[in-house]
């Protein structure tokens, strides 16, 4: 029972939105109780989801299926952001919030997620430094591919269609190498199979778990974005809580599962998961904001950056390379961990646009001086790409082969 108990705590919490939906209950003002109810039911289906994802990880482990459960384990923060897309389609003002929305799961991805992640492994084996399965190179190559273009969209102020087509196709050439593993993991008699011990009454549970947070967000994310930017405006922010309170809420649940992994001893296959869910963000959820978008206006529409806007886009992009050059090596110090961490929470505490703009040059220049300080590390950053086709090239030659690993050098 112990086991089930977060589970059917996290269940309770997506009711109140279901009977909310169902009849106008309003003891307090709609947009205060929005937030309360709707925010629960979109934590509370995060965590299901999480849950859910973590099981089937468990029992059918193949790196299709790996990308196939990142991408439902982003799905909260996305539905926010696409309703928000949708919206500004028939309403301008909701452009800044959908982009608000998007820089926010972002940046809480890689700048909280992942250095707690690592603070929540070295609290329990006091290590210095923490190893990634060499598998991870593959999602740092492109990661790092779309960082880069990123900054394209950045000096053009712009997510194009053009850009979602881009953009989509990268994470479907992801998939498609992910499936070829699979493929090659089968053929060789690798970890593709189900984990034995897992019946159809085991799948059945998990089934329905995952069906009832995908109808609690269905029910909840537009309802608690909209609660988001009501009470914004009201107290004269209107993009804060859009941009920090909606994806914290939705990332919460993954944060915590991140962290019980790393507290159990996976800690290289946590942080695996987070890198792979900011390359989702990057690239299936920005690409379908113009499509959204477009569908919802109903004529071709670009998603495009005012100033403030286009600071954060640099901000996101310059974060996200700094943590992709750091992790190039296939490891995280712990100093590296607490600048990560240190240099988010600094950001968020400050809204004027000319810090971001000086917290954009630090993170440029920090990921500057890592190759220009370190040979080591310049010939990390030079060998991403090498070492994860290297990878892709090799993982088909034995069972369960250099998937298992933690660094190119066998560390």
């Amino acid at each position: 029972m112990r086991t089930w108990f977060p589970v059917l705590v996290a269940a309770a919490l997506t009711v109140p939105a279901f009977v909310r939906r169902a009849a106008a209950i309003s003891p307090m003002p709609a947009s205060d109780q929005d937030m309360v109810v709707f925010g629960a039911a979109v934590a509370g289906a995060a965590f299901l989801l999480a849950w859910a994802v973590g099981a089937v990880r468990r029992d059918t482990p193949s790196p299709l299926g790996a990308v196939l459960l990142v991408v439902a384990l982003v799905l909260p923060e996305s539905l926010v952001t696409l309703h928000l897309a949708v919206q500004a389609g028939r309403e301008p003002v909701y452009t800044a919030y959908a982009a608000a929305s998007l820089a926010g799961a972002n940046r809480i991805l890689v700048g909280l997620a992942l250095p707690l992640a690592f603070l929540a492994v070295l609290s329990r084996a006091r290590k210095g430094a923490l190893f990634l399965p060499v598998a991870v190179s593959v999602d740092l190559a492109f990661l790092g591919t779309v960082t880069f273009y990123s900054f394209v969209i950045y000096f053009k102020s712009s997510v194009s269609l053009l850009d979602s087509v881009f953009l989509i196709v990268v994470f479907g050439l992801y998939l498609w190498l992910a499936a070829r593993l699979l493929q090659e993991q089968r053929q060789a008699g690798g970890p593709a199979a189900v984990r034995p011990g897992t019946g159809r009454r085991h799948a059945v549970v998990v089934s329905l778990v995952m069906l009832i947070a995908a109808l609690s967000l269905a029910a909840s994310a537009g309802p608690f974005a909209e609660a988001l930017a009501t009470a914004g405006r009201a107290s004269g922010d209107d993009l804060l809580l859009v941009q920090w309170v909606a994806p914290l809420v939705a990332q919460a649940p993954k944060i915590v599962m991140v962290g019980a992994l790393t507290w159990r001893g996976y800690a290289g296959e946590a942080l695996a998961v987070l890198i792979a869910a900011r390359l989702v963000l990057g690239t299936l959820l920005t690409g379908a904001i113009p499509v959204a978008l477009s569908l919802s206006a109903g004529a071709p529409r670009d998603l495009v950056l005012n100033s403030l806007q286009r600071e954060e886009f640099l901000l996101t992009c310059a974060q996200t390379l700094f943590v992709v050059f750091l992790l190039a090596s296939l490891r995280l110090k712990a100093w590296e961990a607490l600048v990560i961490l240190l240099l988010f929470i600094t950001q968020i505490a400050v809204t004027d646009p000319q810090v971001r703009l000086i917290y954009s040059v630090i993170y440029v220049a920090g990921s500057l001086g890592l190759i220009v300080l370190s040979r080591g590390r310049m010939r990390s950053v030079a060998n991403l790409i090498p070492v994860a086709t290297r990878f892709l090239q090799q993982s088909g030659g034995a069972a369960g082969g250099p998937a298992s690993r933690t660094a190119p050098d066998g560390r």
